[in-house]
């Protein structure tokens, strides 16, 4: 099973650049595209550690190589606002029930229509992480991911 963001273009970012450059001290416009990076790699990072959604979306969930026999399937991402033809059960761990045999995809509406602030947070401080320490390595210092952002986003969606 697997997920596809519907024209991932057009889902913006739950952090602004504006906001991240404010977090982060940083003036200028010299390094924005870099930024944008920085920020929709602390997004997706997030997203496929605890599968949230952070900012609303349309996704296609495939059911690649799921057991048809099934009667119930844990949805790979949360939060779920919306989706056809299939009533949602659950909260932080959505799921569905029904027959699942001849179905090939299903598609959902999710994520949050306001990022919570503490996600905001932890999206911020992945971010930065990453624009102070762009190499794997350093003699100087070795960094970790910062403990504050597992601390953050364990309260939020689930993990396999």
């Amino acid at each position: 099973m697997h997920i596809e963001i519907v024209n991932p273009e057009s889902v913006p970012l739950a952090v602004s650049l504006q906001d991240f450059k404010l977090h982060a001290r940083i003036t200028g416009n010299e390094q924005d595209d870099m930024i944008l990076m920085y920020l929709a790699s602390a997004e997706d990072f997030i997203r496929r550690r605890r599968h949230i959604q952070l900012s609303q979306a349309t996704i296609i969930i495939h059911l690649d190589d799921m057991d048809r026999t099934k009667t119930e399937l844990i949805l790979p991402i949360a939060p779920i606002v919306s989706c056809e033809d299939w009533t949602i059960q659950g909260g932080q761990v959505p799921r569905i029930k029904g027959d699942f045999s001849g179905v090939e995809s299903i598609e959902v509406v999710a994520g949050y229509e306001t990022t919570p602030a503490s996600l905001k947070g932890a999206i911020c401080l992945l971010a930065a992480h990453y624009h102070e320490n762009r190499e794997s390595v350093s003699v100087v210092n070795l960094n970790k991911i910062p403990m504050g952002v597992d601390d953050i986003i364990n309260h939020y969606g689930w993990s396999q």
